[in-house]
C-alpha cells in the first residue's frame, strides 16, 4: 500500500471533511491536527493539514481551505511525499 492509499484509508476513518476554495462545492478528506513543527523555518506548535495533492490545485500556498466551518490559509509545506503533502496552516482572522 502506498502513502496515498494509506492516507485515503486513514482519512475515511479518522479524517475531517474540508472544502478548498478552488472547488467549494466538492468535499475532500483531510487530516488536521495541532503538531510540533521543526523545519522549514518554523519551530514550535502549529496547525498541520495533510491533504492529497490531487485534491487541491498546483501551487496552493496562500489559498484557503475550510474545515468544520473554520477557514485556514495553506502556508508552507512541512512534510509529505508520494502524493500527500503536510502544510502548516494559519487560521483566517
Amino acid at each position: 500500500m502506498n502513502k496515498l492509499e494509506m492516507f485515503r484509508l486513514m482519512s475515511q476513518n479518522f479524517g475531517e471533511e474540508a472544502f478548498h476554495e478552488s472547488a467549494p462545492e466538492q468535499a475532500i478528506l483531510v487530516r488536521f491536527k495541532n503538531d510540533f513543527l521543526d523545519g522549514n523555518d518554523f519551530v514550535g506548535e502549529g496547525n498541520v493539514l495533510t491533504v492529497a495533492d490531487v485534491d487541491i490545485p498546483e501551487s496552493p500556498l496562500g489559498t484557503k481551505i475550510t474545515i468544520a466551518g473554520t477557514a485556514y490559509y495553506l502556508r508552507q509545506p512541512v512534510g509529505g511525499g508520494a502524493g500527500v503533502t503536510k502544510y502548516q496552516v494559519e487560521k483566517v482572522m
